[in-house]
């Protein structure tokens, strides 16, 4: 058995899981640590009553995330994360092996292992939040990139301001809660943060709702398949455990 963390902005997703991704148990606390020390305490006391069947503890986590040592950069919506290596403060309680990786290469990870990109040679993974994550896999593997952002949607620069010089960046213009937002306003919805009213009028193939981008934008030819992923929000839990598989057998722990 083994034990896996999602770490949200909202929320902490725990699980205990089989090696092939059955779930056997699967619960979450909110997330309201103001330290790492205090994170570490509460994953550490769910931990604890599995700790006799748990081989290995994998986590799922916002930032930039160093695999290979178990440590966060910048740490997301949890800033206090940032240089913390995670892997070593939990392996120092529990006992058990630690690997940690990025929230959305962990969706990407989900995907590759068990969803619909097994047997891809390549594909690109995109977790739409409060920014727009993402996992690349080229020749059936995860690419990480010599900064550990390849895929990271969020960071791409759009604009920049010559006078103020400042950048803006896709994640505060493309992500899913913007888009919900610009759609609720366009539509008079009363609740401006209402995603399944949205997408319920993009489903619907709503004018005001639907971007007709390829007719205004007759010059990018690419076609992508575009599906939806398998494991949706249990996707960053199976794929921290297909990570663990990754490391381990890489030599990592």
């Amino acid at each position: 058995m083994y034990f896996v963390y999602d770490i949200g902005g909202t929320f902490v997703k725990f699980a205990l899981m089989e090696n092939n991704g059955n779930i056997k148990m699967k619960d979450k606390f909110p997330t309201t640590a103001k330290s790492a020390e205090e994170l570490v305490a509460q994953m550490v006391e769910k931990f604890v009553p599995y700790k006799q069947a748990v081989k290995g503890i994998a986590v799922s986590c916002p930032g930039v995330v160093d695999t290979k040592k178990g440590v966060i950069y910048q740490g997301g919506s949890l800033l206090f994360m940032h240089e913390k290596n995670l892997a070593e403060m939990l392996a120092r309680e529990c006992h058990v092996p630690v690997v940690l990786q990025n929230d959305a290469k962990s969706a990407a990870l989900a995907e590759l292992w068990l969803g619909v990109a097994k047997d891809v040679h390549s594909a690109a993974i995109l977790t739409l939040g409060s920014g727009v994550g993402g996992g690349i896999i080229m020749e059936g593997k995860l690419q990480s990139g010599v900064h550990l952002m390849a895929g990271e949607v969020s960071y791409m620069q759009t604009d920049f301001d010559t006078e103020k010089l400042r950048g803006d960046f896709f994640g505060r213009t493309g992500s899913a809660v913007e888009l919900i937002k610009r759609i609720a306003t366009k539509k008079n919805l009363t609740d401006k943060k209402d995603g399944e009213q949205v997408f319920a009028l993009i489903n619907q193939g709503d004018d005001e709702a639907v971007a007709k981008i390829k007719a205004a934008n007759p010059f990018h030819a690419a076609k992508p398949n575009i599906v939806t992923c398998r494991f949706q929000n249990d996707a960053n839990l199976y794929g921290a455990l297909y990570n663990f598989f990754i490391q381990f057998a890489d030599g990592v722990i």
